[in-house]
C-alpha cells in the first residue's frame, strides 16, 4: 500500500533495528494525514496513551503461589485418574471390547464418539453441553472426567511453565486483540482464569502487599443507555437502581429482585446482555432453556417495552452497513466487507450492533490505563499489574491501599 520494501527483522543486528525504524517512521507519516481526514485522531491518541502501561503491566508481571496451584493439578490428576478406571470399567460391563489405556478412548472425541455409539448412545458430537443430555448410568462420570481433562489441559503443567523465577506471570497483552478495539492477554491468558475460589487465591502478594481492584459496573448496559438514550436505562443508572430486576419487571408485569423471583431477573439479565451481543432468538433460546417461539416473544416484548434500544441497535446496524463500517463513540472504526453484507447479513448486523458497544467500552478502558497509570507515579511501589476488560488491577503497599482505591476511584470515573 505505502511502495516501501518490507523491512528486516529487527532482532538481527542495528543496522535492522534502523531500518525498521525508518520503515515505521515512512509508514506512520502516511498514515497521519489519513487518520485526520477519517477523524480518527483521538482514537489514535488514547492507543498511544495505553502502549506505556501496557508494557509495564507484562514487565511487572502478576504475584503467584505455584505450590498451592501444582496441589490443585495434582488432585485433579488424581480425580481424573479415578474416573477413568471406573468409566473403562462401566464400558467392559456393557460387553464394550477396549484394547488401549483408557485415556486414549475417553480424550479422544472420535474414538469416545465410537465406544458410546456401540453402547447404544449414538450422539453428533462429543461436547460437554452434548454429554450433559446423554442419558446413561456413566453420563455424570463422563463429563466431570471431560471437564477435568479440559482444565488440565488449559491450567495444569503447562500454565504453570509461565511462571517466572521472579515468581511472578508475566503475560502477554496485545493492545488489539479483537476486531472491537479490545485487548486480549496469553501465554497465559490471565482474563480467563477458573472462576473458583482455590485458583484464584493462588494470585497473591508478598506480606504487607495487596491488590486493589477497580471495575466499571455494567459498563456496556450504560453504554447502551448513553447511546440509546433509553429513558428507563438512563433513569436506572442515575439512582443505582438493579436495571435487571427494572426490566423484569416491565416484562413480566410482577415485582422483582434478587431475592423475589429471581429466575425472572436472570431471563431479564440474559435479555440485556444478549442484545449488546446482537444475539437472536435461537442464542436466547438456548441461553435462558426455553424453546425459540417463547424466546422470540420475549424479545417482541422487550423491543415494545423499550423501543429506544429497538431503534439504537437497528438504526446503528442498518447504517453501518450502508457506508461499510461501524465505530464507537472516541470515532474508532471497524470496516464491513461488502461481501459479508451479502452472504450473510445477519452477522454483518450482529456485528455492527455490538462493536459500537464494546468497542466504547475498550476504549473506555484503555484511557482509564493511561490516567492510571500517571497517577501512580505520585504513589510509592504502586503499579498496574492486570486489566480484564472492564476492571484494572494495582498492587501496591497496605499502607497505600486507600490512596489507591481513592485514586482509581477517581482517575476511572
Amino acid at each position: 500500500r505505502y511502495g516501501l520494501e518490507i523491512p528486516p527483522k529487527a532482532e538481527s543486528s542495528l543496522d535492522a533495528l534502523l531500518a525498521r525504524a525508518r520503515c515505521v517512521y515512512e509508514i506512520l507519516t502516511q498514515q497521519m494525514a489519513q487518520i485526520k481526514i477519517d477523524k480518527l485522531s483521538w482514537v489514535s491518541r488514547l492507543e498511544a496513551a495505553a502502549v506505556a502501561p501496557i508494557a509495564e503491566m507484562e514487565h511487572f508481571g502478576v504475584p503467584f503461589d505455584a505450590k498451592p496451584w501444582q496441589q490443585l493439578h495434582e488432585q485433579a490428576n488424581a480425580e481424573a485418574e479415578d474416573l477413568a478406571a471406573r468409566l473403562f470399567a462401566a464400558f467392559k460391563m456393557q460387553g464394550v471390547s477396549l484394547f488401549a489405556a483408557a485415556h486414549e478412548y475417553l480424550d479422544s472425541d472420535q474414538q469416545l464418539k465410537e465406544v458410546l455409539g456401540s453402547l447404544g448412545y449414538p450422539l453428533p458430537n462429543v461436547r460437554l453441553q452434548t454429554l450433559q443430555e446423554l442419558q446413561a448410568p456413566f453420563a455424570a462420570d463422563l463429563v466431570r472426567y471431560r471437564e477435568l481433562r479440559k482444565v488440565q489441559a488449559a491450567y495444569g503443567e503447562k500454565f504453570l511453565q509461565h511462571v517466572s523465577q521472579d515468581g511472578r506471570i508475566h503475560a502477554t497483552f496485545e493492545q488489539i486483540g479483537a476486531n472491537t478495539g479490545r485487548m486480549s492477554c496469553h501465554s497465559p491468558n490471565l482474563q480467563a482464569i477458573l472462576g473458583d475460589r482455590a485458583h484464584r487465591s493462588c494470585f497473591r502478594c508478598e506480606s504487607g502487599r495487596t491488590f486493589v481492584i477497580g471495575d466499571y459496573a455494567t459498563c456496556e448496559l450504560r453504554i447502551l443507555a448513553q447511546m440509546s438514550g433509553d429513558p428507563v436505562f438512563t433513569e436506572a443508572f442515575l439512582h443505582n437502581e438493579d436495571l435487571h430486576a427494572r426490566v423484569a419487571c416491565r416484562l413480566f408485569g410482577t415485582e422483582v429482585s434478587k431475592t423475589l423471583h429471581p429466575e425472572l431477573r436472570q431471563k431479564a439479565k440474559a435479555v440485556n446482555f444478549g442484545l449488546i451481543y446482537g444475539m437472536g432468538p435461537t442464542g436466547l433460546a438456548k441461553a435462558i432453556d426455553v424453546d425459540v417461539k417463547q424466546a422470540e416473544s420475549l424479545l417482541q416484548q422487550y423491543f415494545a417495552s423499550f423501543p429506544r434500544i429497538r431503534d439504537f441497535l437497528h438504526d446503528t446496524a442498518v447504517t453501518a452497513l450502508k457506508r461499510g463500517y461501524c465505530k464507537t463513540l472516541t470515532g474508532r472504526r471497524l470496516y464491513l466487507e461488502a461481501s459479508q453484507h451479502q452472504s450473510d447479513r445477519a452477522s454483518a448486523m450482529r456485528i455492527a450492533k455490538n462493536m459500537p458497544i464494546q468497542g466504547t467500552s475498550a476504549d473506555i478502558t484503555k484511557i482509564a490505563l493511561a490516567r492510571v497509570r500517571r497517577r501512580l507515579r505520585e504513589i510509592p511501589n504502586a503499579m498496574l499489574v492486570h486489566t480484564v476488560h472492564d476492571e484494572l488491577v494495582v498492587e501496591c503497599d497496605e499502607t497505600s491501599a486507600e490512596t489507591v482505591r481513592a485514586a482509581l476511584v477517581s482517575e476511572m470515573q
